[in-house]
């Protein structure tokens, strides 16, 4: 084999090993990841209000029951707890949207006539930041903006 044959070789695999290098980087998994409790998930991760996130839980379901999503801050305050699904279409998951930054415990209670029936296990700490702030529009910058609007459409 002469000596141009293996350069081309070596040159080949060291450019196989940059591609699958930063494939791996591309595709390395987040430092932060779902948060679970027990019988209770929350699927996501960077929390930002204003943003959904799903929540599992294994709690029994009793029959005319109803599920909360309860979201409060570290003080016992109610934040957002307003999710409310019929036993008849409990699926084991429901949506959080918190609503304000800060730090959010959340929990899922089923309720059958009005008396807690079942509660998850509680997850707390969970750190919500703020929505990113809007940029806005040019049409409302004064004079300019509907000109500066008329150009990029």
């Amino acid at each position: 084999m002469g000596f141009k044959a293996r350069t081309r070789r070596v040159g080949i695999g060291m450019t196989g090993f940059a591609t699958l290098a930063a494939a791996s980087a591309l595709t390395a998994p987040s430092a932060l990841a779902d948060i679970a409790n027990g019988n209770i998930t929350l699927i996501g991760s960077n929390y930002t209000a204003g943003q959904s996130y799903t929540v599992t839980s294994t709690i029994p379901v009793l029959a005319g029951a109803t599920f909360y999503l309860v979201d409060q801050d570290v003080t016992g305050n109610n934040l957002n707890s307003t999710t409310k699904t019929p036993a008849s279409n409990w699926s084991g998951s429901t949506q959080w949207t918190p609503k304000a930054a800060g730090t959010h415990q959340i929990w899922i209670e089923e309720d059958l006539n009005g008396t807690p029936q079942y509660n998850s296990n509680l997850i707390a700490n969970i750190s919500v930041a703020a929505a990113p702030a809007s940029t806005g529009s040019a049409a409302s910058i004064p004079v300019i903006g509907p000109l500066l609007s008329s150009l990029s459409g």
